[in-house]
Order: C-alpha cells, then structure tokens, then sequence
C-alpha cells in the first residue's frame, strides 16, 4: 500500500496563494497566482505597484498597471503552481464588466 507523503510546498502555496487580476477597459482581464503571508499584505503590496504605475513583469507578459482600471486580490480557488500571466475577455455577465 502505497503511503501518503505531505509536500511542504503544495501546502505553503494552497493556503497562502492568491489570485492578482488587473481590469482594463473593454473587459479584458489579467490574472496571475502570487504567495503571500497574507491577504492584508498582498493588499498592501499591490495597491503599492498600482498607485505608483508600475510594470509587472510575469513569466508569460507584462501588465502596464498605468493603463488598468483597477484590480483585485482573492484566495485562490483552485490549487494551482501556474506563474503565468493570463489575459481573458470578460463575460457581459461578470459583475465587474
């Protein structure tokens, strides 16, 4: 019988992993998955890099946070290690279109 073995990381990233998406104008969306202590301290990190108009630079593109509308910060939904950026249309039915 085969024996379960705890993985730290998988751990560490399923409870402290957050999604980060940035909203920009027409519906488009980008999102990427970011480890923080806490949802306190990713919001703080990330109004720091919106206000200030900065470039995040993530495997897979660039987000200009000069020219988002906005952005939000949530426990991630799903387990995942995906470092890539992400880029999607919005649904006329999101909430935030």
């Amino acid at each position: 019988m085969d024996s379960f073995k705890f993985n730290s990381n998988f751990f560490f990233f399923f409870f402290f992993s957050k999604q980060i998406t940035f909203y920009f104008q027409g519906g488009l969306k980008a999102y990427f998955y970011q480890s923080f202590v806490s949802l306190d301290v990713a919001n703080i990190q990330m109004h720091k890099i919106y206000s200030s108009k900065e470039m995040i630079r993530i495997i897979g593109g660039v987000i200009d946070t000069s020219k988002a509308n906005g952005f939000s910060i949530t426990p991630a939904g799903a387990i995942t290690t995906n470092n890539l950026l992400t880029w999607e249309m919005m649904k006329p039915t999101d909430p935030k279109c």
